[in-house]
């Protein structure tokens, strides 16, 4: 099968949009609180990764 730039540019565009509405389904109604537990772990770990020198951190007071 021969197929033109244009056709596939469009079914690659059909395909991330494909995979972007399974990737971004809502969980079910008791599973949000472990979703974002979830999330928060995999996004620390991928945090931990990087190593960020003291003098990067923005200098900020906490003010009441």
């Amino acid at each position: 099968m021969k197929l033109s730039r244009r056709e596939m540019a469009a079914l690659a565009a059909g395909a991330a949009i494909a995979a972007k509405s399974e990737a971004q389904t809502p969980p079910a109604a008791g599973d949000i609180a472990k979703a974002v537990r979830d999330a928060n772990r995999r996004n620390s770990a991928v945090l931990e990764k990087f190593e960020i020198p003291i003098g990067a951190e923005p200098a900020f007071q906490f003010r009441a």
